[in-house]
């Protein structure tokens, strides 16, 4: 399995509507991340967390880089 490491570079919470413990959530059950929430975490993801990174991204929610 394919391994990319990313670092969370901007988190729009107004933008996708979650906040506090919600946007915990998001991050954990649809973005699948295990410890990257806040910007300059990084973190190893695999492509399926990298889709989803990539549809977030489109959507405008958060920004990140791979490393």
């Amino acid at each position: 399995m394919k391994k990319t490491r990313i670092r969370i570079t901007e988190v729009n919470a107004n933008r996708i509507g979650w906040h506090g413990l919600m946007l915990d959530r998001y991050m954990n059950e649809t973005l699948h991340l295990r410890t990257a929430r806040k910007v300059g975490d990084e973190e190893v993801v695999n492509n399926f967390q990298l889709g989803q990174l990539n549809r977030a991204k489109a959507y405008g929610g958060i920004d990140f880089i791979k490393l």
